[in-house]
């Protein structure tokens, strides 16, 4: 009916999880060596600098690409020209800026406040992330693609004929694609807390729990890698919008009820 680019989004995703996840454990081995050599007593009293900078390092590289791969993926059916504005630009980076320090947010409370309880330090690692990752993914994809919302997108009939512009659309198109990347980076995020924790309980993971890191990069690759599809599928590509939710001067247009327009990822 409508044209639409051809992407291949999963295989991208899959490449810059593998990328993601060489960084993260980079970090750790970076982390450990440090620990390894030199003085001692000097990592000791920079033990908590070190843990934070690392999260914050990781969490650049992570939302710095779901950032880039939001605009990449956007629609750009309003705009006239093909290069980013200054609006997006800005927004941009204040995005990966704001979502570095909220992605940090349980590192630094763990190793910056001096958290000694354990049932905290859990609750920060394993509780926390889930519905932080979802929230920030949220905001994310709303911010970046919030100019879609304001100057509207190209909307079709049954068709394929070019209606115009529809903000009610476009704010359509980027509560869903939000929401889908919200449901990816929060299942994500869960599915490693709650496999470590069942396993916790069993003998092996207790006489082992040096299993429990490289346990934790696998669930996260395979929660990742199972989530894309589900998480595209969610909404579909080709969005329809009903004729009394559009502006009055497009609803004319609407022979059968509903106008159509390209959702993005």
């Amino acid at each position: 009916m409508i044209g639409m680019k051809k992407q291949s989004p999963y295989h991208f995703h899959l490449s810059m999880l593998t990328l993601v996840m060489f960084f993260h454990l980079c970090s750790a081995l970076i982390f450990v060596h440090i620990s390894t050599i030199g003085d001692r007593q000097l990592f000791a009293s920079h033990q908590c600098e070190i843990c934070s900078a690392l999260a914050a390092f990781f969490q650049f590289f992570l939302q710095s690409y779901q950032t880039r791969f939001t605009l990449a993926n956007r629609n750009s059916s309003s705009e006239k020209s093909k290069k980013l504005s200054s609006r997006q630009l800005l927004l941009s980076a204040g995005t990966v800026c704001y979502a570095t320090c909220a992605g940090s947010l349980p590192q630094i409370m763990i190793y910056n406040l001096g958290v000694s309880s354990e049932v905290i330090k859990a609750v920060l690692r394993t509780m926390l992330p889930i519905p932080l990752s979802a929230a920030v993914a949220f905001i994310s994809v709303y911010t970046v693609r919030s100019e879609e919302s304001q100057t509207g997108i190209k909307v079709f009939d049954s068709n394929g004929n070019l209606v115009g512009l529809s903000k009610a659309a476009g704010q359509k198109a980027v509560k869903e694609t939000a929401l889908s990347r919200a449901a990816l980076f929060g299942t994500t995020a869960a599915v490693p807390s709650l496999l470590i924790t069942l396993l916790w309980r069993t003998r092996v993971i207790q006489k082992s729990s040096v299993l429990i890191a490289p346990l934790r990069y696998m669930s996260v690759a395979i929660g990742f890698g199972l989530m894309i599809p589900v998480s595209f599928s969610l909404f579909p590509q080709l969005g329809t919008i009903k004729k009394e939710n559009v502006e009055k001067n497009l609803q004319k247009a609407a022979c059968d009820g509903l106008l159509y327009y390209h959702r993005g990822l």
